[in-house]
């Protein structure tokens, strides 16, 4: 079903595959309820949260069952077809919130990073610290704060707040 909103472009409406009867997902990366239940009336279009990796995601509950989904998958899921075995989602212009079909694509998740790389979305996978500069960073703990620390080594607070945590660089002690 097509329907033209003031707010946004052409939308296309989709039933999104696994519950067909109870959820629709648009072109936009919109999700709705198509059959009210739990309070939540027919034609509601759901709110996105964003997850810890900067995409849009919906939590959906039908029959007593949640399903966490993202609005990428969604999408593609309705409008590209079923995804592969082993491949990721990969959004052609780097942003995690265009999620209109034409800007997604199936790929290998070699082919995502090479796709990240040339973009400049992530480093090419070269460490930028030394296994020397890990063990100082994790002697240095508690001496100044992460992100002081992360300006002298060059790299994120995030990045020694894992090392400190044991989250990456556990191969070096």
């Amino acid at each position: 079903m097509i329907q033209k909103d003031a707010k946004f472009a052409t939308e296309e409406w989709r039933s999104l595959p696994g519950l067909e009867s109870t959820h629709q997902v648009s072109n936009l990366g919109r999700i709705r309820r198509i059959k009210a239940a739990g309070g939540c009336p027919a034609g509601r279009v759901l709110k996105p949260a964003t997850n810890h990796k900067g995409y849009l995601c919906f939590r959906l509950t039908c029959e007593g069952e949640v399903y966490n989904l993202t609005a990428h998958g969604a999408v593609c899921a309705a409008f590209i077809g079923p995804r592969p075995n082993g491949a990721t989602i990969n959004h052609k212009d780097g942003d995690k919130t265009n999620n209109a079909p034409n800007n997604l694509e199936y790929a290998t998740h070699y082919e995502n990073f090479l796709h990240a790389v040339a973009n400049g979305l992530r480093s090419n996978g070269i460490p930028k610290l030394t296994h020397q500069q890990v063990r100082e960073l994790r002697s240095l703990k508690g001496t100044a704060t992460s992100d002081q620390l992360a300006t002298r080594f060059g790299v994120s607070g995030g990045t020694v707040r894992s090392l400190w945590l044991g989250l990456t660089w556990k191969h070096v002690l």
